[in-house]
């Protein structure tokens, strides 16, 4: 009788204790998702302002506000959706455009992360990628006008210099980019398949515009899958 009940106790004390370590554990996994998905949130809202600012929006207009504009917005969705951010985020950044710039070099990181995380994988990144060119494009320090931008970030000065003595050769622009120190993790730095996209974007941004360069990008991953195309089939005209 003794031996039982000390038996049931050794259970209900061992049951305990196991609950409460899956409840721990379940709490911290729930924590680590949610500072990833906020760094997400935070590189996502970094290259959505540059893109709204090399696009010729105001400093003080707010990124809510700038995703009005068709281009920015089908931007917005491809990058949560390569995020694998939730619909919500895209309600957020009530914040000017002027705020959410500093530091871009290390709020880059999660999506650069992603990146290589979706490369292994065979996934499509066209959209990280072009968000990676759309800050690249902004620590060259002017706008679509000429006029001159702060950046404030730790890499400014390298950014900067490597812009200044590479302008006019892009492979080699690219080159120096990639090199920086501190900027792209290594492995993806030396990723053919990254390296090719993140260049044919800047160059593609160089040429056009951001404004243009939304648009190409727009039209280039538009997923034409869940269209109806029947309209086009029973529309044939009789030869005269």
């Amino acid at each position: 009788m003794v031996i039982g009940l000390r038996i049931t106790i050794f259970k209900e004390t061992f049951c305990k204790r196991i609950n409460g370590c899956g409840q721990s554990d379940s709490h911290n996994v729930f924590k680590q998702e949610s500072e990833v998905e906020t760094a997400q949130q935070s590189a996502a809202s970094l290259v959505l302002s540059c893109a709204a600012l090399l696009s010729g929006q105001h400093h003080s207009t707010a990124l809510q506000t700038a995703l009005i504009y068709p281009a920015l917005a089908d931007f917005a969705r491809g990058l949560n959706k390569e995020l694998a951010l939730s619909a919500a985020a895209l309600e957020q950044g009530t914040q000017p455009l002027g705020t959410l710039l500093s530091q871009g070099s290390a709020r880059l990181q999660p999506l650069l992360s992603t990146i290589a995380a979706r490369l292994e994988q065979q996934q499509s990144v066209e959209y990280l990628c072009f968000a990676s060119a759309c800050w690249l494009r902004y620590s060259m320090g002017f706008d679509g006008k000429g006029d001159t931008l702060v950046v404030e970030d730790a890499l400014a000065q390298q950014l900067m210099q490597n812009r200044l003595d590479r302008w006019d050769h892009i492979d080699e622009l690219m080159a120096g980019y990639l090199a920086i120190n501190g900027l792209f993790p290594q492995a993806l730095a030396v990723e053919p398949a990254f390296a090719d996209r993140l260049s044919y974007w800047l160059c593609v941004i160089l040429a056009n515009g951001m404004g243009t360069a939304l648009q190409i990008l727009s039209i280039e991953c538009r997923d034409y899958s869940a269209r109806d195309f029947s309209t086009f089939a029973s529309d044939k005209r009789t030869p005269a």
